[in-house]
Protein backbone atom coordinates (compact mmCIF):
# COMPACT_ATOMS: atom_id res chain seq x y z
CA UNK A 1 0.00 0.00 0.00
CA UNK A 2 0.51 3.66 0.16
CA UNK A 3 3.19 5.08 2.81
CA UNK A 4 0.90 6.12 5.62
CA UNK A 5 -2.37 5.00 4.29
CA UNK A 6 -4.36 2.02 5.79
CA UNK A 7 -6.18 -0.92 4.02
CA UNK A 8 -9.83 0.82 5.38
CA UNK A 9 -8.40 4.09 3.85
CA UNK A 10 -7.60 2.27 0.62
CA UNK A 11 -10.85 0.46 0.53
CA UNK A 12 -12.26 3.66 0.82
CA UNK A 13 -10.62 5.26 -2.01
CA UNK A 14 -11.58 2.26 -4.50
CA UNK A 15 -15.46 2.22 -3.32
CA UNK A 16 -15.37 5.93 -4.15
CA UNK A 17 -13.36 5.61 -7.46
CA UNK A 18 -15.74 2.60 -8.69
CA UNK A 19 -18.77 5.63 -8.17
CA UNK A 20 -19.05 7.17 -11.09
CA UNK A 21 -21.46 9.84 -10.07
CA UNK A 22 -19.15 10.58 -7.03
CA UNK A 23 -16.29 11.01 -9.40
CA UNK A 24 -17.97 13.22 -11.69
CA UNK A 25 -19.26 15.22 -8.79
CA UNK A 26 -15.34 15.55 -7.17
CA UNK A 27 -13.98 16.72 -10.51
CA UNK A 28 -16.34 19.27 -10.82
CA UNK A 29 -16.17 20.42 -7.16
CA UNK A 30 -12.04 20.41 -7.81
CA UNK A 31 -12.54 22.84 -10.52
CA UNK A 32 -14.40 25.31 -8.18
CA UNK A 33 -12.93 25.43 -5.66
CA UNK A 34 -11.09 28.46 -4.20
CA UNK A 35 -7.15 28.16 -5.23
CA UNK A 36 -4.45 30.27 -4.16
CA UNK A 37 -0.88 30.41 -5.53
CA UNK A 38 2.63 30.85 -3.41
CA UNK A 39 2.22 33.90 -3.56
CA UNK A 40 -1.38 34.39 -1.84
CA UNK A 41 -3.40 35.11 -4.63
CA UNK A 42 -6.86 33.98 -5.71
CA UNK A 43 -5.72 31.59 -8.85
CA UNK A 44 -9.34 30.53 -9.60
CA UNK A 45 -12.62 30.73 -7.54
CA UNK A 46 -16.52 29.83 -8.46
CA UNK A 47 -19.49 30.07 -5.79
CA UNK A 48 -23.02 29.44 -7.19
CA UNK A 49 -24.64 29.46 -3.59
CA UNK A 50 -24.96 32.34 -1.41
CA UNK A 51 -26.75 30.99 2.18
CA UNK A 52 -25.66 32.74 5.16
CA UNK A 53 -24.71 30.54 7.84
CA UNK A 54 -22.30 30.23 10.57
CA UNK A 55 -21.45 26.78 9.61
CA UNK A 56 -18.70 27.66 6.80
CA UNK A 57 -17.66 30.44 4.51
CA UNK A 58 -18.03 30.72 0.68
CA UNK A 59 -14.17 29.57 0.35
CA UNK A 60 -14.70 26.29 1.33
CA UNK A 61 -17.86 25.17 -0.80
CA UNK A 62 -21.39 27.08 -1.08
CA UNK A 63 -23.13 24.61 0.94
CA UNK A 64 -20.29 24.05 3.03
CA UNK A 65 -21.43 23.00 6.45
CA UNK A 66 -24.70 23.33 5.77
CA UNK A 67 -27.65 20.39 6.48
CA UNK A 68 -29.87 20.26 3.26
CA UNK A 69 -33.36 18.72 3.58
CA UNK A 70 -35.04 17.15 0.01
CA UNK A 71 -39.24 16.99 -0.46
CA UNK A 72 -40.95 15.83 -3.08
CA UNK A 73 -39.86 15.10 -6.45
CA UNK A 74 -37.27 16.48 -8.33
CA UNK A 75 -38.01 15.43 -12.20
CA UNK A 76 -34.96 13.84 -13.87
CA UNK A 77 -32.94 12.94 -10.47
CA UNK A 78 -33.27 10.41 -7.77
CA UNK A 79 -33.15 11.30 -4.03
CA UNK A 80 -29.54 9.54 -3.85
CA UNK A 81 -28.39 11.93 -6.63
CA UNK A 82 -29.63 14.71 -4.49
CA UNK A 83 -28.16 13.76 -1.93
CA UNK A 84 -24.71 13.52 -3.73
CA UNK A 85 -24.97 16.92 -5.41
CA UNK A 86 -25.55 18.37 -1.96
CA UNK A 87 -22.44 16.90 -1.16
CA UNK A 88 -20.15 17.72 -3.42
CA UNK A 89 -20.97 21.19 -2.84
CA UNK A 90 -20.14 20.83 1.38
CA UNK A 91 -23.22 20.04 2.58
CA UNK A 92 -22.27 18.24 5.75
CA UNK A 93 -25.95 16.20 5.91
CA UNK A 94 -29.10 15.39 4.01
CA UNK A 95 -31.19 14.18 6.68
CA UNK A 96 -34.76 12.98 6.11
CA UNK A 97 -36.66 15.23 8.40
CA UNK A 98 -36.95 19.33 9.20
CA UNK A 99 -35.27 20.02 12.72
CA UNK A 100 -33.82 23.20 14.04
CA UNK A 101 -30.30 22.24 12.55
CA UNK A 102 -31.84 21.83 9.02
CA UNK A 103 -30.02 25.11 6.60
CA UNK A 104 -32.37 24.65 3.37
CA UNK A 105 -35.07 22.78 2.56
CA UNK A 106 -35.50 21.95 -1.50
CA UNK A 107 -38.88 21.33 -2.38
CA UNK A 108 -39.71 19.21 -5.65
CA UNK A 109 -43.02 18.28 -6.94
CA UNK A 110 -45.80 16.85 -4.39
CA UNK A 111 -43.61 18.32 -1.16
CA UNK A 112 -45.57 19.59 1.58
CA UNK A 113 -45.60 19.03 5.24
CA UNK A 114 -41.60 19.80 5.65
CA UNK A 115 -41.97 23.24 3.77
CA UNK A 116 -44.78 23.95 6.02
CA UNK A 117 -42.47 22.93 9.03
CA UNK A 118 -38.93 24.79 7.15
CA UNK A 119 -41.69 27.81 7.00
CA UNK A 120 -42.80 27.78 10.88
CA UNK A 121 -39.08 27.45 12.01
CA UNK A 122 -37.92 29.95 9.71
CA UNK A 123 -35.69 27.85 7.01
CA UNK A 124 -34.86 28.62 3.59
CA UNK A 125 -36.84 27.23 1.01
CA UNK A 126 -35.51 26.94 -2.75
CA UNK A 127 -38.11 24.96 -5.39
CA UNK A 128 -36.43 22.31 -7.06
CA UNK A 129 -36.08 24.51 -10.28
CA UNK A 130 -33.94 26.69 -8.27
CA UNK A 131 -31.77 24.19 -7.02
CA UNK A 132 -31.25 22.88 -10.46
CA UNK A 133 -30.33 25.96 -11.63
CA UNK A 134 -28.01 26.30 -8.88
CA UNK A 135 -26.48 23.25 -9.27
CA UNK A 136 -25.95 23.52 -13.02
CA UNK A 137 -24.12 27.05 -12.34
CA UNK A 138 -22.11 25.01 -10.21
CA UNK A 139 -20.83 22.45 -13.10
CA UNK A 140 -22.46 19.48 -11.46
CA UNK A 141 -24.59 19.43 -14.10
CA UNK A 142 -24.15 17.22 -17.45
CA UNK A 143 -24.04 19.50 -20.85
Amino acid sequence: GAEGVGPVAIQSLVRFAQDRDMVKAAKQLAKSILIQGDDGATVAKKNAFSFSSGAGTSSEGPLFGLKVVFTGAIEGYTRVQAHNMAKAMGAIATPPSVTKSTNLVVQGDGGGNKVRKAQEMGVKVVSAEDWLQQVNDFNLLPD
